[in-house]
C-alpha cells in the first residue's frame, strides 16, 4: 500500500496482515474509504479483537473475517 488513489473499485479486500498494528490498519481503513466511497470492504485477519472488528465496521467495512477464512463465508461477504 503506496497510496491510496480514487478509482472506481467495487469491492476491495484488505489484509490487516500487512499493517504492524490496529491503529495503522483503521488508518488505511480511512484512506480508503475516503478514496473509494462507495467500494465495499471487506476486512482479513489473522489476529483480530472484537474491538478492532467493531472499529473496522464502524469505518464501514462490509465484513470483517478472521483467517483462516472458510471459502463459504468468503463467498458469503463478497456476494453482501
Amino acid at each position: 500500500l503506496q497510496r491510496v488513489t480514487p478509482a472506481n473499485y467495487q469491492l476491495i479486500i484488505l489484509d490487516s496482515s500487512t499493517f504492524p498494528n490496529p491503529e495503522e490498519e483503521l488508518s488505511w481503513m480511512e484512506r480508503i474509504r475516503h478514496a473509494n466511497p462507495a467500494a465495499s470492504l471487506v476486512v482479513l485477519s489473522d489476529h483480530a479483537t472484537v474491538e478492532q472488528a467493531v472499529a473496522a465496521i464502524r469505518l464501514g467495512a462490509e465484513d470483517y473475517l478472521r483467517k483462516p477464512v472458510s471459502i463459504d463465508a468468503f463467498r458469503m461477504a463478497i456476494k453482501r
